[in-house]
């Protein structure tokens, strides 16, 4: 596979539109997440001249797999019209850039542009986990509301009809599962019928938002990758729950790895609220969405999420699987949905501490998974 894809770049180097035609070109094959299921996974490849980082190329684990064909299909259609979108715009210089959409020997090759900078995943184990934490959610927040702006919102539509939208796409994928979303939704009742006729903008969605697609350099965001689940006319706030969610999932499970029970107490029940609550009130008012809405927009969240990961070109069955505990919870704000996502992270310290026999570690993970079960209780 690389041979064949080395000889087409030296070949066609002039066409690609980079720099010089490099000398040697090193393929430095990029770590899986192994989030998606492996039949449907992506390969992705840094492609260097010495130190100097060119382009990255993605092709299909399987090259014969459908699934894994239609994602970079998405890729390279929700790119392309993102440059049509934002013409000489700066943040066209955020955005991988197309540079080879070709198949060579019934591989299909995407080519795009690299983007410098570290992840916002690497800082959440520095020194200051705290400083990092708010500076993340800062570069987060001035990038997302300027990207959403600048594109605009395309429509504006009832909101009754944004959870007709949302709770038809579960129901497809997941029909055997509608009563979690139909349990959920009975608590907020009162409200989607008080607001199911208000007019919401939809503001473009990047869909999978979250720490490791977003790259940092000197203070400011320098990329942003992964465009495959983009959607021009996107639930509302989405990618502001999909970046606070995970990023959560992230820190939590630092913690876990650690067995730190205090720092996940600190930041699931404490930390977590007010920063969140600032960063969602901000996002809420700059994109024109009342926080009146946020308790019927939490599980429209949630089962978008699952739709995402559930979906035939992802498979993401553990992400399901917590996604289903979440909605069984039914947070009612973006702060609940934090501290209910530490759950999991306590269970995963409590499985350590049994097996290890650290029954006083063992007891405070109990204790907290307690706190949060009679903290829903009677939802």
């Amino acid at each position: 596979m690389i041979p064949l894809f080395k000889d087409y770049l030296l070949k066609n180097w002039a066409k690609i539109g980079l720099s010089r035609e490099p000398k040697n070109l090193l393929f430095i094959k990029f770590a899986d997440r192994r989030i998606r299921a492996a039949e449907v996974g992506i390969i992705s490849f840094l492609i260097k001249d010495g130190q100097k980082a060119l382009m990255i190329l993605r092709t299909p684990r399987y090259p014969t797999n459908e699934e894994a064909n239609r994602s970079l299909e998405l890729e390279y259609a929700n790119l392309s019209s993102l440059s049509e979108k934002l013409p000489g715009s700066t943040l066209l210089a955020q955005i991988p850039r197309l540079l080879i959409w070709e198949k060579f020997d019934k591989i299909r090759v995407l080519g795009i542009s690299f983007l410098a900078g570290a992840d916002l995943s690497q800082y959440m184990s520095s020194a200051d986990i705290l400083k990092s934490y708010i500076d993340n959610f800062s570069l987060m927040l001035s990038w997302l509301v300027n990207f959403q702006q600048e594109v605009g919102a395309e429509q504006t539509v009832p909101l009754g009809t944004i959870v007709e939208r949302v709770y038809d796409e579960y129901r497809t994928l997941f029909p055997d599962k509608i009563a979690l979303a139909d349990a959920y939704f009975s608590s907020c009742q009162p409200d989607l019928a008080r607001f199911k006729e208000q007019m919401i903008p939809l503001f473009a969605q990047h869909g999978d938002f979250h720490a490791q697609n977003i790259f940092a350099l000197k203070g400011r965001v320098s990329g942003v990758i992964d465009w495959e689940d983009f959607e021009l006319l996107g639930v509302p706030g989405f990618d502001l729950f999909h970046f606070i969610k995970t990023y959560f999932e992230g820190l939590f499970g630092y913690f876990a790895d650690k067995n730190d029970v205090m720092a996940l107490h600190q930041f699931s029940s404490q930390v977590s609220q007010q920063v969140v609550k600032v960063t969602s009130d901000s996002y809420f008012s700059k994109m024109r969405l009342g926080p009146e809405l946020v308790k019927i927009l939490v599980p429209l969240y949630l089962l978008k999420s699952a739709v995402l990961a559930g979906e035939p070109r992802k498979k993401a069955t553990a992400a399901v699987t917590r996604l289903e505990i979440l909605l069984r919870l039914k947070p009612l704000n973006l702060e609940e949905l934090v501290y209910f996502s530490s759950l999991f992270s306590y269970g995963d310290i409590y499985k350590k501490a049994t097996a290890e026999q650290n029954a006083q570690l063992a007891e405070i993970c109990r204790n907290e998974i307690q706190q949060i079960q009679l903290k829903t209780k009677g939802r």
